[in-house]
């Protein structure tokens, strides 16, 4: 066979036209973003001053920079995409020569500068054949005027979210930058900043995002989680950023000298801080699972957030792991009973947010890495906490019916509590008959404990022999009157006619309605007996009566008083007709 002769050639890569549509129209993501790079075009051409119109329809923006002088600079610079800036540019924030493409994207482009116009309709463009129109021999103009007619009107919230971004955007540029005639910048140098490096000022806050501007223009936010701070960060000097000019590369020269010091003043912050977010918390936590945090140190940070919310540090659920019984166990954050164990003291109950905190899933891991990075030397913290499961810890509880410790209750649900317990009584079933207190039978309903309890099913509830329940959202809608205590007699009765567990699905015969029917008339009783002596209740509640109830007692102590006459004559009638019987008058 004849022998092939080999070859070997060099083929450069092409950009095909699509590639470059595609650029133009999909670099900025927000109408303020492409503003953004036409700020920063301001400040390339050494402008010491940038003017902003945005209204629903249009865009303009006006500098007295050095624009463009000839046409070979506009073929250099604005119809090639991606020329290589040269030093004697000077440029701060230009690096690609791609930005403009931003605005094309938005708008119908049109540009003054020198003796030029030039006109972008990019929606007018084919994919093969994005180009513009460049009218020569204008009346000269200096600096640039860029008037972009958008292709889309903005919305009212559009147009405050552009202008709200822009103030952001723009307050550390270092020459003037004016919104619809508003200076909206200030020159960092005029500034008080917590530091100040020959690279950086830096201005750190408890919470927010980290935001982080390039000589004086926005860059990108972080989130508080990445060094457990927010604040702002304004580079003295170049930062090297991506493609889109959104984000800080890894490897900018830059920022490697900035990042260490902020990690560092961050930390120093956090520890300081008596009351950290969730972004502080999240920081230390990483801090501390990487050794980058002495044990000493974290664990006096609260970090470990509990089923009602409140933090705590490592050190003080460990002393305080004994009234608990030695257990812990997790559940969503407000969860009713996890907040009930929580209370009684049946376990230390944690959020689950904690077990996100520490990218795991159960309280067992967690106690397992506390051990970990608590040092040998160190404390004994934790060891003794035995993980629990929470569906076995809370099982037979039910989160739709939840009785509330006494000192859970609001004032006014201490004052119905003693209300309904003193004069409960005065409420009879048909057929009882007893005068005190102290002559209830043992297994009478009315002697059974009264409760204020959280419900989203029920006004009431009752187990038919030891409790009845009465739901705080019910009471909340009662007042101290004639008719507020008379719904809640009516309801206490409902419940007294129960003699069994009403919390599951049940139906109400013809013989409870007969029972609630027959026994009915003790409402009234329990109603004046209740009112009559307001008064002392209020007071042994340290509450005292509003107007309102003031004239509800005035009519209730008249109506006492006509009923006790009445009684009166009554017996005396009753007294003199069985002596006249006796002595046959």
């Amino acid at each position: 066979m004849p022998k092939i002769k080999q070859k070997m050639e060099h083929i450069a890569f092409q950009m095909h036209p699509k590639l470059l549509y595609d650029i133009i129209c999909r670099q900025a993501g927000t109408l303020s973003k492409a503003i953004l790079e036409g700020v920063m075009n301001s400040g390339d051409a050494e402008a010491t001053e940038c003017r902003i119109t945005v209204t629903n329809n249009q865009v303009i923006i006006v500098d007295n920079g050095r624009g463009i002088k000839e046409r070979e600079q506009i073929e250099k610079w604005f119809a090639t995409f991606g020329q290589p800036h040269t030093e004697e540019e000077k440029k701060k924030w230009g690096a690609f020569r791609m930005g403009r493409g931003q605005m094309f994207a938005f708008g119908v482009n049109t540009w003054k500068t020198g003796t030029f116009r030039i006109a972008v309709d990019f929606k007018d463009c084919s994919e093969g054949q994005a180009g513009f129109d460049l009218f020569e021999g204008q009346t000269a103009y200096e600096g640039c005027c860029i008037r972009i007619i958008l292709y889309e009107k903005l919305l009212p919230s559009e147009l405050a979210e552009t202008e709200r971004t822009l103030r952001q955007w723009c307050k550390y540029t270092p020459f003037n930058v004016y919104l619809n005639d508003s200076l909206i910048s200030t020159d960092p140098e005029t500034l008080e900043w917590d530091y100040t490096l020959p690279e950086a000022y830096i201005k750190l806050q408890k919470t927010g995002e980290l935001s982080i501007y390039n000589l004086g223009v926005h860059t990108m936010d972080m989130s508080n989680r990445r060094f457990g701070t927010g604040g702002n960060v304004v580079s003295r000097k170049q930062l090297k950023v991506n493609f889109a000019r959104n984000d800080v590369q890894s490897d900018c020269p830059v920022w490697k000298k900035v990042k260490p010091l902020i990690d560092q003043y961050a930390t120093a912050r956090n520890l300081k801080s008596k009351s950290l977010d969730e972004g502080s918390r999240k920081r230390l936590v990483d801090q501390a699972l990487r050794c980058e945090l002495p044990w000493v140190d974290f664990c006096e940070q609260r970090v470990l957030t509990a089923v009602n919310g409140r933090q705590y540090s490592p050190r003080q659920v460990s002393e305080s792991s004994y009234k608990y019984g030695n257990r812990i166990s997790a559940a969503p954050k407000g969860h009713p009973l996890g907040d009930k164990l929580f209370q009684q003291k049946v376990a230390f109950i944690l959020a689950d947010e904690t077990l996100e905190r520490f990218e795991i899933e159960s309280v067992n891991q967690l106690v397992n890495l506390l051990k970990v990075i608590s040092p040998k030397y160190g404390p004994d913290m934790l060891y003794e906490l035995t993980p629990c499961n929470f569906h076995e810890l809370t099982a037979g509880m039910t989160s739709d019916y939840l009785l509330l410790d006494k000192e859970d209750l609001r004032p006014n649900e201490l004052v119905w509590l003693r209300l309904i317990e003193t004069y409960k009584y005065n409420l009879r079933l048909d057929g009882e008959d007893f005068e005190y207190k102290t002559d209830v039978q043992e297994n009478s309903p009315c002697g059974r404990r009264m409760c204020i309890g959280h419900s989203d099913q029920a006004d009431g509830w009752t187990d038919g022999s030891t409790f009845v329940a009465i739901a705080r959202s019910f009471l909340a809608k009662q007042n101290f009157n004639t008719m507020g205590i008379h719904n809640v007699g009516n309801l206490l009765l409902h419940e007294f006619c129960h003699d069994n567990l009403d919390t599951a699905e049940h139906e109400h015969g013809v013989e409870f309605y007969q029972l609630f029917h027959d026994s009915s008339e003790s409402i009234g009783r329990f109603v004046s007996e209740a009112m009559a002596n307001m008064d002392s209740i209020l007071q042994a509640e340290g509450r005292k009566l509003n107007k309102q109830c003031l004239r509800w007692l005035d009519q209730i102590s008249r109506v006492t008083e006509a009923e006790r006459e009445f009684d009166v004559t009554k017996a005396s009638n009753a007294a003199i007709t069985k002596l006249k019987d006796q002595h046959g008058v």
